[in-house]
């Protein structure tokens, strides 16, 4: 576990690295960007459906239990963060693309991560603290049961 002061310092990093990032940004570069939605469509598609698929298809094939699944599947639906863009920034990507996608889908996050996971089964705990024995699959299309994952084609 980090310190205060570490976590302190982690916090400031970024803030500097994302500030310097941004200042390298033109307005040319945010209007290219701009004219060519189906870049953004594309990116978003690929953080809401790519990675969410992904997840399940490891969750799948792993037979993962149901704490490490549910983890895997809320990381999946998580927008990206910051780290995203200074890797887009030092290989010399669309850093403008990538700053956009990582506003959009924070601020999108709001609405799709709820939705994300109820497409993918609703989790429900019994308790105040949930435990693997305590979280379980409802309506959607894969379920969990007796500790497998299970998908059901009639739903």
């Amino acid at each position: 576990m980090l310190s205060q002061i570490e976590q302190v310092l982690l916090l400031l990093s970024f803030f500097g690295l994302m500030v310097g990032i941004g200042s390298s940004l033109e307005v040319a570069d945010i209007r290219e960007v701009l004219q060519h939605p189906r870049r953004i469509v594309g990116g978003l598609a690929l953080q809401y459906l790519l990675l969410p698929v992904l997840a399940c298809g490891i969750i799948w094939g792993f037979n993962l239990s149901a704490m490490p699944a549910w983890t895997l599947l809320l990381i999946a639906t998580c927008p990206g963060g910051s780290t995203s863009n200074m890797f887009t920034y030092f290989s010399k990507g669309n850093v403008s693309l990538s700053l956009l996608l990582t506003f959009l889908t924070s601020l999108f996050s709001v609405v799709m991560t709820p939705l994300l996971l109820n497409g993918f089964g609703i989790l429900s705990t019994t308790g105040s603290e949930p435990s693997a024995g305590q979280l379980e699959w409802h309506p959607g299309p894969v379920t969990h049961s007796s500790g497998h994952w299970v998908y059901d084609s009639s739903l």
